[in-house]
């Protein structure tokens, strides 16, 4: 598989430039076209006490705040992919929904990758406090997740493949080999190998997986101790010096994760690099 077409999600405005910034990036590594998506969201409903239903124009600062921001995140898009001299095309929609990530999801499953920004705790940014989950659950694409902090000038020259024999695991490594093909490095780490069964050479199989497509790859156990596995994991990435972390998501029902917590939950709440996330 190739990667041909990036949709940029671009709803996290104060991350706008940086998401545009690696897309650009991307799409010029991957010869592919990028999509810069903003949507604006529609009017949220609620039902009356006499059972019908009204339009109440009850997130009218949130899509007012959108609506302002068209233009300004546009001319950062159509600006950096005239300067980065990739393809590219410009999406404004509004949504039927008060929800934004059910258009990005529509737009995003007809892609190869979609790139979004984490979402932040407060502001304008936070309205859909769970959007990047909705569009990892339901676009049925990988999504390349970027942390709210920081600049990442290099996205997948070294990279942190999570492993633990899940379903989920497996999808995320195979949807991120068009990234690893370009990593200088890529490291396989079977988390808690005790835990499982198969083999005593923990992650080995999936690296030579890897290594057939030609990536520079090696494996090894990865044992948490009493860390918490996102900490783990985001430590380990910071000790290797990854600038890209690739893990399935929901290995167990969201529901338990809200409820319990679960690693899908703490990286997408407390990530320093950006994650790729497959479901």
């Amino acid at each position: 598989m190739a990667i041909r077409t990036i949709l940029a999600a671009l709803n996290t405005i104060d991350r706008a430039d940086e998401i545009i910034r690696i897309g650009c990036r991307l799409a010029a590594r991957h010869d592919a076209h990028l999509i810069g998506l903003y949507v604006i969201p529609g009017v949220r409903y609620y039902a009356t006490p006499a059972n019908t239903h009204a339009a109440i124009d009850i997130n009218v600062e949130q899509r007012g705040y959108y609506e302002t921001h068209t233009d300004q995140v546009k001319q950062v898009f159509e600006d950096m992919i005239r300067k980065e001299d990739v393809r590219g095309e410009w999406r404004c929609v509004q949504a039927e929904s008060h929800l934004m990530s059910g258009v990005t999801t529509a737009h995003g499953m007809q892609t190869d990758l979609i790139i979004a920004g984490q979402t932040p705790k407060d502001g304008f940014d936070s309205f859909e406090p769970e959007f990047v989950e909705h569009v990892i659950m339901d676009a049925g694409r990988p999504v390349l997740v970027v942390p709210h902090e920081g600049s990442f000038p290099n996205v997948g020259t070294n990279a942190l493949v999570a492993w633990n024999s899940g379903a989920e695991a497996a999808r995320a490594a195979a949807d991120a080999i068009p990234l690893l093909k370009q990593a200088d490095q890529a490291t396989v780490v079977w988390v808690n190998p005790d835990e499982f069964k198969g083999g005593s050479l923990p992650g080995t199989a999936l690296a030579e997986m890897l290594a057939r497509h030609k990536i520079n790859v090696t494996s090894e156990a990865f044992h948490t101790g009493k860390w918490e596995i996102g900490d783990a994991l985001l430590s380990k990435a910071n000790t290797l010096g990854a600038d890209l972390l690739v893990s399935g998501a929901y290995g167990h029902s969201r529901l338990r994760e809200y409820l319990f917590g679960g690693v899908t939950r703490h990286l997408l709440d407390h990530m320093t690099i950006p994650v790729l996330m497959a479901h």
